[in-house]
């Protein structure tokens, strides 16, 4: 008997959404339809690639289907349940459940119930996975655990051609630490800094590094470690990594918000902005650590929803100049405008990022002024071709297509169409007047400040 007979004999008339979670392990679903387990990339949390769709997911608690969640690799918004991975992908990996004027959540349940008619004899792939078990409750950071002391003045910033003066504004003064690595040369590894006061008397070669606090909230306790040297970029043991960032100190009342990937990149564009000399304490600054998350995207809106403000303050995203960055700006700018343009990051072929946004009465007038401006692009794309004999093969079209319910909108991999959409976000939603797109010249102001 198949599980779907087992659970028609329980439930004769429809399946509940919560059986069907407790019966379909992401994983399985994902394997029977082409995705790949990808062993040497993660034990504790699985991760799987669909290589026709370039589809990468990531999963937490794999040992219960029904606590089962993924993430698309390095796209915070296309994560959550089963129900999300599907929904996700009904116009690709389950293109062939997705029946247009059938409502959404009916496609997905046909999703899961055709999996759960696969009788498991004659299955290859039911046999689940051995994962190590992955702790629900992750260690919370302990600063005392780490050996932290006031920043030297000799350390590895100096090489990043930042100077003293700048982590002693009042932007950054306590913001910037010094970390003790300690290393057992008999033993050819590091040891804690518990170990290393314990036994005073071995020889430990230590290594000075530095080291910047985060923060998940609007108080003292620091629940992550950003810890930076020659080849070493890392969080220390503990750190929240998903709802923690670097936060300056505040000033009375902020004018400016920025921010960045790394904390290195705010030091060296303070530097570039004020190296003149003295300027007004009005500025923030955040850093993600090298990566963007829904949850530090609420945290950084918690601090600036709370900070005093000037009456025109501006928020400044100044992540890399690059195409994550530029993507990084996508997702940021997604959030901010969802009460409006509600858009749904949606699994995609090739290299596009592909949003959909459903047809409701209230975001009709964005829809169509988002529309029209893409096609506006596309027509000027079109006439800069035919004068160009070589054209930028990059520069891709934005691909629109429209249904009476979902509207779906595919950008290709390239900086210029993806800041493109993103402005336009702004624009139409009259939020680019408080936000502002704020990159680099090279790749990130670092780089911008070694180069002078």
């Amino acid at each position: 008997m198949t599980p779907f007979e087992q659970l028609k004999r329980r439930f004769p008339q429809l399946i509940p959404i919560p059986e069907l979670r407790d019966n379909v392990s992401i994983i399985q679903l994902a394997l029977h339809h082409g995705y790949q387990l990808q062993p040497q990339k993660g034990k504790t949390r699985p991760v799987l690639t669909h290589p026709n769709y370039q589809d990468t997911i990531i999963i937490k608690y794999p040992a219960q289907p029904g606590q089962q969640l993924y993430q698309r690799a390095g796209d915070f918004t296309d994560a959550g349940t089963i129900i999300d991975f599907v929904r996700h992908r009904l116009t690709t990996v389950f293109a062939r459940f997705n029946h247009l004027g059938q409502h959404q959540l009916t496609n997905i349940t046909q999703v899961l119930y055709d999996y759960l008619r696969v009788d498991p004899k004659s299955s290859t792939i039911q046999q689940q996975p051995t994962f190590s078990v992955e702790k629900t409750n992750p260690s919370t950071f302990q600063p005392t655990e780490f050996d932290l002391r006031p920043i030297e003045p000799v350390n590895y910033l100096l090489e990043r051609a930042i100077k003293p003066a700048t982590w002693q504004t009042p932007e950054f003064a306590g913001k910037v630490w010094t970390q003790v690595t300690y290393f057992d040369q008999q033993a050819g590894h590091s040891v804690s800094f518990a170990m290393a006061q314990a036994q005073p008397q071995r020889a430990y070669r230590t290594f000075h590094n530095v080291a910047f606090p985060y923060h998940n909230s609007i108080s003292d306790e620091v629940s992550g470690l950003e810890i930076r040297n020659h080849g070493l970029k890392q969080h220390a043991t503990g750190s929240d990594r998903s709802t923690s960032v670097f936060v300056s100190n505040a000033p009375v009342r902020a004018a400016r918000f920025y921010i960045m990937e790394s904390v290195i990149d705010a030091l060296s564009h303070f530097q570039l902005k004020y190296q003149q000399g003295d300027h007004p304490f009005e500025n923030v600054y955040f850093s993600t650590g090298g990566q963007l998350t829904l949850g530090q995207i609420s945290t950084i809106l918690g601090y600036i929803n709370r900070i005093e403000k000037t009456s025109d303050w501006q928020l400044y995203l100044s992540f890399d100049n690059d195409l994550s960055g530029h993507r990084y700006d996508l997702q940021f700018v997604q959030q901010l405008v969802s009460t409006q343009l509600p858009l749904t990051s949606m699994a995609s072929t090739g290299n596009h990022i592909t949003y959909q946004l459903s047809q409701q009465e209230q975001n009709q007038l964005l829809q169509v002024a988002l529309v029209s401006k893409i096609e506006h692009f596309n027509h000027q794309l079109a006439i800069d071709s035919i004068h160009h004999s070589t054209p930028n093969i990059l520069s891709q079209p934005i691909t629109i297509d429209r249904t009476h319910v979902q509207t779906q909108f595919r950008l290709p991999y390239d900086c210029n169409v993806i800041a493109f959409f993103t402005w336009q976000l702004l624009d139409i939603t009259r939020l680019s007047q408080r936000v502002i797109i704020h990159k680099s010249v090279s790749d990130d102001f670092n780089s911008d400040l070694m180069s002078q």
